[in-house]
């Protein structure tokens, strides 16, 4: 049995996608709010509500790479209320959820290139994707903002 690389499935979002996304959050005419974003260790968060969502599903295994954490190829933007438990060495889901390196995560949402972060989120964000983004792909994978993740806490075997 051959092992097969984990893969994440995504719908790349350009600028008119994104332009897209932003306009859903102020669909009502109203001044739309301002997106908020944040670090917290290796954990990039989206601390967001939108009334809609990016319809791709991200799947697979957790890697922490230096200070960044990954799933696949791609940096990750995890929902809302999400946090990094220092002493765990874990990401804390908004319902208390342990996440540990190595586990499989999967949840609803999509790829933004650092540009759109940027522009649906904040500067800082799109900056920490450009920063963990290898050999300048930059681009990362965007868990929806108040998207419940299914977790497995197994991590992966070399047995596949």
């Amino acid at each position: 049995m051959v092992a097969r690389a984990p893969t994440v499935v995504a719908v790349i979002l350009g600028a008119v996608g994104a332009w897209a996304l932003v306009s859903f959050v102020g669909s009502d005419g109203a001044a739309e709010p301002e997106v908020h974003a944040r670090i917290d260790g290796p954990v990039l968060v989206s601390d967001a509500h939108w009334e809609a969502g990016m319809a791709a599903l991200i799947r697979g295994p957790v890697r922490l790479v230096g200070d960044c954490l990954f799933i696949g190829s791609a940096p990750v933007i995890w929902p809302t209320g999400t946090t990094w438990d220092d002493e765990a060495d874990a990401v804390v889901l908004n319902d208390g959820t342990l996440v540990a390196v190595g586990a499989t995560v999967s949840g609803g949402g999509g790829s933004l290139s650092a540009a759109d972060v940027a522009g649906v989120f904040n500067e800082e964000l799109a900056d920490a994707v450009r920063a963990c983004a290898p050999n300048g792909r930059s681009a990362a994978s965007v868990f929806n903002p108040d998207q419940r993740l299914q977790v497995s806490n197994r991590k992966p075997t070399n047995g596949g």
